[in-house]
């Protein structure tokens, strides 16, 4: 490449390259504020918003109302009665639950995912690492569940993204890297941006307040437990963790303990709870794959 390399640049030419990739996304056509979610994120800042205010707000989008009826609707909730009203799939589902999906599928179908087969297994996958963070959070932070589901379904957004910016040079990169660590390695090393990069320029895009933007463009830097108690703190951790965990053909896990010792350094999880975790991220996957049908490849 004729531009120099995302590991040597300097302050101001970070600055410079973080402008270049704004333009660079602009030329996609992604949505520069979706409705839906921007009146999601009004109600999620809000401790006074009710189930009915979510409600109306799912109702403006067909496309939502009838994944979330589907959801409730599904053998997860086993319910006698089929639902069809939109109220009461929420109630069943709850508003921590509504608000993390409604959103998270309203910012998938933002990012322009297309019929790509790079496109379809990252947001599979991504769906997976969403159901993964919110069930750490539920463990380690259990007010910032629904928060982490969205950035987890966010972390690896732009990797889509890349390709469509770089072709071939993108796909040869991501297939030959076997872990997401090594994978944004190698972006730092080989090319101009990351797809950190451009997460950070959705993040603006979108205008996502910083509870979730600092996590998702942070996810790959080296963990830290600072800012303990911090919520930003505590979601970029488990999005660190959740980011780091590599995962199979499957699209699964490669262990029933992935990284065990960042578990116990960062999350402060032992095997046994971490174990759990994963398993009530697998059932919460099964349970929502189907609310991104068309958009991911499910495992």
């Amino acid at each position: 490449m004729d531009s120099r390399a995302r590991k040597d640049l300097t302050g101001p030419e970070l600055a410079k390259l973080q402008a270049r990739v704004d333009v660079l996304v602009s030329g996609l056509g992604v949505d520069t504020q979706p409705k839906v979610a921007l009146r999601l994120l009004e109600l999620c800042k809000s401790p006074s918003s009710q189930l009915k205010d979510y409600a109306s707000v799912v109702r403006t989008d067909a496309a939502i109302t009838g994944r979330l009826l589907k959801l409730a609707n599904s053998a997860h909730f086993a319910q006698v009665q089929p639902v069809t009203r939109v109220d009461r799939a929420l109630v069943l589902l709850g508003i921590e639950r509504t608000k993390a999906i409604s959103l998270g599928f309203s910012l998938s179908r933002a990012a322009g995912a297309d019929q790509q087969a790079l496109s379809k297994k990252v947001w599979g996958e991504s769906v997976l690492r969403a159901s993964m963070a919110s069930a750490v959070a539920r463990q380690c932070c259990p007010g910032l569940s629904a928060q982490a589901y969205v950035v987890g379904l966010l972390l690896d957004c732009a990797q889509p993204l890349m390709l469509k910016l770089l072709g071939n040079e993108y796909l040869d990169l991501y297939e030959s890297c076997p872990t997401p660590t090594r994978r944004h390695e190698a972006e730092c090393e080989a090319l101009e941006y990351t797809h950190t990069d451009v997460a950070s320029s959705l993040a603006r895009r979108w205008r996502l307040p910083e509870l979730l933007a600092h996590p998702i463009v942070d996810h790959h830097l080296p963990a830290s437990t600072e800012r303990s108690h911090d919520p930003i703190g505590q979601l970029t951790r488990v999005a660190q963790y959740v980011g780091a965990v590599q995962l199979g053909e499957d699209h699964l896990p490669r262990s029933s303990v992935p990284l065990a010792i960042m578990a116990s350094d960062v999350l402060g999880l032992g095997s046994v709870e971490v174990s759990r975790v994963m398993q009530n991220a697998r059932d919460e996957y099964r349970a929502t794959i189907g609310m991104f049908e068309g958009v991911a490849e499910p495992m």
